[in-house]
């Protein structure tokens, strides 16, 4: 396979009128054909070809570009490639997004479905995976991705964007909360919390200040023995009270990322054709996180194998793609 570099360098920069890169970086191979410019496409599931290694080609070539640019270059690849019948949108939406650095990549991610202005909790819970699915240091790198690719903070196009004010609140309050990291915890503290969650529950106050401080600055740690209090003092968990689907999600990736993760694969694949946007957003973001462990809570909610289902839901070089990323063959 032709080194991405050439490949921009020799077809896509010139068409798009783009200042090529140094002469270090070039050949003097002759200009690649779209077969060549296909190849990239085609991340065979061959572990012999590792996904890091494929990133090692990409990556350098898009730090010299600003990452609008960089999109735009990557999809005149794909532009190239689908004329031809060698690849697809939606593989070329799954590979732009796997190219960038995560916090890029996430910060894409929520500016999208902020933009969208539908303001569905379907949408906007990527903000939730954001902020409660990953530790403080790495969601404060997404708010500065955000400012960097977009001119505005995070918090400012939530503002903008979402005219829901309770869902603005929960929002607001999730991906500007600042966690300690510690792992100690503290059982009165967890069944104050859990008393305070609780009341707000039943009074049906769920964009509380209190609910919503105990959600989004308490360590994970503390948060799980709260969650945990609660089942013991209510006989039962917090996910079955009667809580809008955001919260729900919130807890799940607090207590348990894998699980949101498996059911957000799984609803990606149920009915008529696939959810792509869903299920890129899940492999992609995870492939190189917790993917394993994805792949056994997905067995266990559903009684079904991870691999098998999404085979059966994708096909050509789009799921030898999410195979490569997930380390696994392609079933037959």
């Amino acid at each position: 396979m032709p080194p991405l570099n050439i490949l921009l360098s020799r077809i896509v920069l010139p068409a798009l009128n783009v200042a090529t890169p140094s002469s270090s970086m070039c050949h003097t191979t002759p200009i690649l054909s779209a077969n060549d410019a296909a190849a990239v496409c085609f991340l065979p599931p061959s572990m012999t070809w590792h996904r890091r290694r494929a990133r090692s080609l990409v990556l350098p070539l898009l730090q010299r570009y600003t990452s609008a640019i960089a999109s735009m270059l990557l999809r005149r690849i794909f532009t190239i490639s689908i004329a031809c019948r060698f690849a697809s949108f939606t593989q070329m939406n799954a590979l732009i997004l796997w190219v960038h650095e995560p916090e890029v990549r996430h910060a894409m991610l929520a500016n999208k479905a902020l933009k969208a202005m539908t303001n569905k909790i379907k949408e906007l819970q990527v903000v939730v995976e954001i902020a409660c699915g990953n530790k403080t240091v790495y969601v404060n790198g997404v708010r500065e991705a955000y400012i960097d690719l977009y001119g505005c903070t995070i918090e400012e196009d939530i503002l903008d964007c979402v005219y829901d004010m309770p869902l603005k609140k929960t929002l607001l309050a999730l991906i500007s909360s600042n966690r300690h990291s510690k792992e100690t915890t503290k059982k009165e503290i967890a069944v104050e919390d859990a008393s305070k969650m609780h009341e707000a529950i039943r009074k049906r106050r769920l964009d509380d200040d209190s609910f919503l401080w105990i959600l989004s600055t308490r360590s994970i740690s503390q948060l799980r023995e709260t969650f945990a209090t609660y089942q013991q003092l209510f006989d039962h968990s917090l996910e079955q009270d009667d809580l809008e689907n955001l919260l729900i999600a919130a807890i799940r990736c607090t207590c348990n990322p894998e699980k949101h993760f498996a059911k957000v694969i799984r609803e990606s694949m149920i009915g008529i054709g696939t959810d792509e946007e869903s299920l890129n957003r899940a492999i992609v973001s995870r492939a190189e996180v917790d993917m394993l462990k994805i792949e056994i809570e997905y067995a266990a909610m559903f009684h079904s194998n991870l691999v098998k289902d999404i085979c059966g839901d994708t096909s050509g070089s789009y799921q030898n793609f999410l195979m490569t990323l997930m380390g696994k063959d392609p079933l037959e």
